[in-house]
């Protein structure tokens, strides 16, 4: 189609130079101009397929869980000493991923036997003011998860718990 719209038009013009000699560069202006509107026009009309079809992929797009992957909480806290998120019921073998982020530097623990004083951490990263890992339980019982400042300003951090979905079906390859 676009083979057909650009090669009649291209043909008469450049048969113009033979029957308008002295109008060359009018002619060469006028080809050039028409070539860059074409390419323009190509782009414009490549953009909005490319957007159409990335608005497909959002709507096709799998939930969360698909991934194996089950959100515990999703949470802002604001540190102004140890803070921690609420606590869950995990069991054996259960695998947890920790996502935090904040602008200053922290620690954070996987805890046990929280209370508004003390804690237990059972396990503990470095400092950091980013981190995503993941932990693996030993035991069944309460864990929560605290982040604690490593400095005396108070700030905001985002914290999101994801538990391994228990009963996510793994698909592989079958071998002979």
């Amino acid at each position: 189609m676009w083979a057909f719209i650009v090669a009649i038009p291209s043909t008469i013009i450049a048969l113009l130079p033979l029957a308008f000699p002295h109008l060359i560069l009018w002619i060469i202006g006028g080809l050039a101009a028409f070539w860059i509107i074409c390419v323009f026009s190509w782009l414009v009309l490549r953009v909005r397929t490319l957007q159409s079809e990335l608005e497909v992929n959002k709507q096709n797009r799998k939930p969360n869980g698909a991934s194996g992957w089950e959100t515990l909480e999703e949470v802002d806290l604001y540190l102004e000493g140890w803070k921690s998120t609420q606590i869950f019921g995990l069991l054996k073998d259960d695998r947890i991923r920790v996502t935090i982020g904040g602008p200053k530097r922290f620690t954070v623990h996987l805890a046990s036997d929280i209370s508004t004083k003390k804690f237990r951490s059972l396990r503990k990263t470095s400092e950091t003011k980013n981190w995503t890992g993941t932990w693996d339980i030993n035991a069944d019982g309460s864990y929560g998860i605290i982040a604690e400042p490593v400095g005396e300003t108070p700030f905001w951090v985002r914290i999101r718990v994801d538990r391994k979905n228990r009963f996510a079906i793994h698909v592989g390859k079958v071998r002979n």
